[in-house]
């Protein structure tokens, strides 16, 4: 079983993400979509990765949910069939959710740095330590550490799951009246852009895609949702009973998860 030390998070600033992984790879990305079905097992998490018609893995892994670096053993099996593939296992084990996403791929070192645009989610960083055999844990961790630093990645966007969990929870709020997306207006260039917020936290900061200017939020306001976009966090939604109405001076007072 191949072992991977692996961090998670959020990118509110994904165009300086980006940038800093490339000049740390020294070279472009390569783009990659992807769809990832996961199934239903008893522990671990199965997934089967569809990359074109006639190319897919099918994923096994075994990862704890803790922030922070943490080790991944998986196993991968390469089919060229992955719509059959699909198919038998959907019959035989049943689907918990699928996953879509835009993929960024750099290579650093031994490292994999995947920027994803997740459909329904946002805009995520990986980082993916592939560790050789003989090599202690111990050093997967110093080494995801010090990429994070030189990304520029907060400990507070790091996430503890995957992201099919995070679509589950998005499932669970949209359930409960929660809306999961607002459109930012930018102050600086009026650029608007509609994006999935965080639906158990808050962000603090966020580029505009039109001007590149960094965003924080207006004194008394807990994220850059409630300051620039036509509808508030879902932490706010959630404590005024879910809905989509424009935030007031009265949410101010309520906090959220930074």
């Amino acid at each position: 079983m191949a072992t991977n030390i692996e961090i998670k998070a959020r990118a509110p600033r994904f165009v300086r993400t980006l940038a800093l992984a490339e000049q740390l790879s020294g070279a472009g990305a390569l783009t990659l979509r992807q769809e990832d079905v996961f199934f239903k097992v008893p522990h671990g998490r199965l997934k089967l990765r569809i990359l074109a018609p006639d190319r897919g893995e099918l994923i096994f892994y075994q990862r704890q949910d803790t922030v922070g670096p943490k080790q991944s053993d998986y196993h991968v099996h390469a089919t060229t069939h992955p719509a059959s593939l699909c198919a038998n296992l959907t019959a035989a084990l049943g689907t918990i959710t699928t996953v879509r996403k835009l993929r960024r791929l750099f290579h650093v070192g031994q490292t994999r740095i995947h920027l994803d645009a997740v459909e329904g989610l946002g805009e995520f960083i990986e980082l993916e330590v592939v560790m050789r055999a003989d090599q202690p844990s111990s050093e997967g961790v110093l080494i995801a550490n010090q990429l994070m630093q030189q990304l520029e990645i907060a400990e507070a966007d790091l996430i503890d799951v995957a992201y099919g969990d995070l679509l589950l929870r998005a499932k669970d709020a949209a359930a409960a009246g929660i809306v999961p997306h607002s459109t930012i207006t930018c102050p600086a260039c009026g650029h608007r852009q509609q994006e999935a917020m965080p639906t158990d936290a808050c962000q603090f900061l966020y580029d505009c895609k039109g001007c590149g200017a960094l965003l924080r939020p207006r004194a008394g306001d807990c994220c850059v949702f409630c300051s620039y976009g036509n509808v508030p966090c879902p932490p706010v939604q959630a404590a005024r009973g879910g809905g989509a109405q424009t935030h007031t001076a009265a949410d101010r007072g309520l906090s959220c998860l930074r």
